[in-house]
């Protein structure tokens, strides 16, 4: 349910076709489908759906989607819709802990990897060997709600990922970000950016500032980004996928996934509460 209504806010992935016979299954339902799939095998998303019995068809007439459908919608659904399907799950935990009045923009930027089915030969210790294929992510983290903001391909830039914070934010991240255009860009956001710089002298004036106002108080909440890589690490997640942008969607799904259920678990710790 929440996925659809996730789904609804958002509208239609992408524009229904006009052409051959009408439309059996609701495309905002199937979409939700696709929201929730996580780490499942169309396979099993499509078995799952049967056993729920969650009527996707336009008419009511119990029928279930293949997993060559479920597939289908998948490719059709843009990267976009489903980063801003995380996003608002991600927002949707943070309006339940605002009565609290705890400062919620507070974020960790780290990298991770999901592990391939693919085989590949890659030199290890000056010998040929059969490793499996990786796929390399970032993710934005909010620690207050342990839910995720944002999913990319990895890099140690953080010009894609300003754009989706709250100005003031505060975002803290290892020396890998240590990177003089980040300063000079979480500086014109007014991003509060704490990076544990690498050792050494920082020439540089952006990195001379950003040493000086370093807050080790504030970089320690860094750990508690590491709560969904360890979630996701201990279910399992594999990547199934081989193009590499249905990769990156992939990781936007299981990302997808573990709001919802962290979305449900600060819903029930905030009913216990009552404001006086």
């Amino acid at each position: 349910e929440l996925a659809e209504i996730v789904a609804r806010e958002l509208g239609p992935p992408y524009a229904a076709s006009n052409r051959g016979r009408p439309p059996v299954y609701d495309e905002i339902k199937l979409s939700a489908a696709i929201l929730v799939k996580g780490m499942r095998s169309f396979v099993q998303l499509s078995t799952d759906l049967k056993n729920i019995e969650y009527d996707m068809t336009v008419k009511g007439e119990q029928k279930y989607p293949c997993p060559s459908e479920l597939h289908t919608i998948f490719q059709k659904i843009p990267e976009d819709w489903l980063e801003k399907a995380l996003q608002r799950l991600d927002e949707l935990s943070a309006e339940e802990l605002s009565k609290f009045g705890e400062n919620l923009d507070i974020f960790v930027i780290d990298g991770s990897a999901l592990t391939g089915e693919t085989l590949m030969e890659r030199e290890v210790a000056m010998k040929m060997r059969l490793i499996r294929e990786y796929f390399e992510y970032q993710a934005t983290i909010r620690t207050t709600t342990n839910t995720i903001r944002s999913v990319k391909e990895h890099s140690n830039k953080i010009s894609d990922i300003i754009p989706l914070l709250p100005e003031g934010s505060t975002v803290t991240a290892d020396p890998e970000f240590d990177v003089e255009e980040n300063y000079r860009n979480a500086e014109a956001a007014h991003i509060d950016l704490q990076v544990k710089q690498k050792k050494g002298d920082a020439r540089k004036s952006r990195r001379k500032s950003a040493r000086m106002r370093f807050d080790k108080k504030k970089y320690r909440k860094r750990k508690l980004g590491e709560r969904p890589f360890g979630n996701i690490e201990v279910r399992r997640s594999k990547c199934y996928y081989k193009k590499q942008e249905n990769k990156l969607k992939g990781a936007i799904l299981i990302a997808c996934d573990h709001n919802i259920t962290a979305y449900f678990k600060n819903k029930a710790w905030c009913d216990l509460f009552v404001k006086v």
